[in-house]
């Protein structure tokens, strides 16, 4: 049996060992048949002028047997394979699903093995020669790998327990099983995604790096195959987890009738501090304690016609260059593990909605628009800059007020104004002075760097309860890219769901 004893509130220097002593005395369990307790969840209040940690402890006791309904597998025979086109999240975890419960698939990925997209990533901030099929986006481990590796998700499912334990099996820290804000950090990742894929193959699966998937062919309004550059692959089932930035695969989906529909997503800047200021500006003299770790924050405003907010903070993190086309510039933030850099960034980003452009694939040209007028600021890959109190302002900076942008190709100052809508500039700089008035100098010790553009897919494939498209059986659109996903986890989790569909009707093969 379990039972968890939550909001238990600690001082900021106790330990996960003190909070484990409190729970087993407030449990009223006899200790003779307690097997085990664990903190499952630690997070920071720092609300009231004042820092605590509060803690969830679960505590297991006999008898600890608990009656599972067990999953019952398909028991249709598979006519042919199952394909996983990309190998982010929601793709890893389909095929890591599939060959753990004896599937087989083979998984394509456009983009290198994690290592080697590491090295293109690093040859592209070195020489500024972009590799539009291994980048920031494109490659083993998906977006996610180049990010802070955070954990969260909104989406309550039970599934996320199981992405947990996965993550920590493979290389993990167990702090992930119960921080309250769990990240791995892009340094971490790599490896454990490394180590996913080497389960899959040996477990029976294929993984074919750059190889790009170019059409797919429909029959019957059926999928039959994928063709690449390295050959055609029947299949059974297509599993599409493409990633939000495949935009000439949601090109050809589109010109062959796949069924989709513009949504909202966002854009806007990136936003940095000194790592130093947030702390103090959360913690206040708890800053540094090494319980606390550098800080986060969450900041949100609703406009007239639309809202502003932040979003993918990354403390002691750094600004990456993370466009996937030549002639454009688009941004993201990572951190490593330690969240140790000088800086702490975060999104800064305005809704944008399908009245702010027409079309399905209209989404994709306002980002790609807004992407290549950041560019012509230089022509080239160095990025324009504000500093924030400027861009409210409507001033192009003439120095930078002490914060230095952590960007590697390069900044030059610009007026970030002309490369957003004129409506989402408008509630940034909105958004921006409520934020100010939240955390105190927010706007006037920081440097906006531009443009974030790539926040979430432009439009969703649509699918039915089987996760299938509306309009051609045995094609599963899934996880961010489909538009059905917002980050590792719910990528994680969609992925998961995919691999259950496909057991639950098929025989292992």
């Amino acid at each position: 049996m379990k039972k968890i004893i939550s909001n238990i509130v600690l001082p900021v220097h106790c330990t996960n060992d003190d909070a484990v002593e409190y729970a087993l005395k407030e449990s009223n369990i006899d200790k003779n048949i307690i097997t085990s307790a664990r903190v499952v969840k630690r997070s920071v209040d720092a609300r009231r002028g004042t820092v605590n940690l509060v803690y969830a402890v679960e505590i297991e006791y006999l008898p600890i047997e608990e009656e599972k309904d067990e999953f019952v597998f398909g028991t249709q025979k598979l006519q042919g394979d199952i394909v996983i086109v990309g190998a982010g999240p929601a793709g890893l975890f389909t095929a890591y699903t599939l060959t753990k419960n004896g599937y087989k698939c083979t998984l394509i990925e456009r983009g290198q093995s994690v290592y080697e997209r590491s090295k293109s990533v690093d040859g592209f901030y070195k020489s500024g020669n972009l590799n539009v099929n291994s980048n920031v986006q494109f490659g083993e481990g998906g977006a996610g790998t180049f990010s802070d590796g955070k954990l969260t998700t909104r989406v309550g499912d039970i599934r996320s327990k199981t992405v947990l334990e996965t993550f920590v099996e493979h290389g993990a820290k167990e702090e992930i099983l119960y921080a309250g804000k769990p990240h791995i950090g892009t340094d971490m990742l790599k490896d454990i995604v490394a180590n996913m894929r080497k389960e899959i193959i040996k477990n029976g699966g294929k993984v074919l790096f750059d190889t790009i998937v170019s059409d797919v062919v429909i029959k019957n309004n059926k999928v039959y195959s994928v063709i690449t550059d390295k050959g055609e692959f029947p299949a059974e089932k297509v599993v599409l987890a493409i990633g939000h930035s495949a935009r000439d695969t949601y090109e050809m989906l589109y010109k062959k009738g796949v069924a989709m529909e513009a949504k909202a997503f966002a854009m806007g800047y990136r936003i940095e501090h000194k790592r130093e200021f947030i702390d103090n500006s959360q913690y206040g003299k708890y800053a540094g304690h090494k319980n606390l770790g550098a800080a986060d924050y969450r900041l949100t405003y609703n406009g007239k016609d639309r809202s502003c907010f932040s979003f993918c903070m990354c403390p002691g993190g750094f600004v990456v260059a993370a466009t996937s086309e030549n002639g454009g510039i688009t941004v993201n933030g990572m951190s490593e593990n330690s969240r140790d850099g000088e800086n702490s960034n975060s999104a800064i980003v305005a809704q944008v909605t399908p009245k702010d452009y027409e079309g399905v694939l209209g989404g994709i040209e306002l980002q790609r628009k807004n992407e290549r007028l950041a560019y012509s600021v230089t022509n080239s890959f160095v990025a324009p800059i504000q500093n924030t109190s400027d861009f409210i302002n409507g001033t192009v900076s003439k120095k930078l007020n002490g914060v230095v942008p952590s960007y590697p190709l390069g900044y030059q100052f610009a007026d970030l104004s002309a490369l957003m809508p004129e409506g989402a500039v408008r509630t940034l700089k909105e958004g921006l002075k409520s934020f100010d008035r939240r955390i105190k100098n927010f706007t006037t010790q920081s440097v906006l760097t531009g443009v974030e553009t790539r926040t979430s897919a432009p439009l969703r494939i649509l699918r039915n309860e089987q996760m299938e498209s509306i309009n051609v059986g045995g094609l599963m659109p899934i996880g961010e890219g489909a538009g059905y996903a917002g980050g590792i986890m719910s990528a994680a989790i969609d992925g998961i769901k995919a691999a259950e569909r496909i057991m639950s009707v098929y025989d292992r093969n």
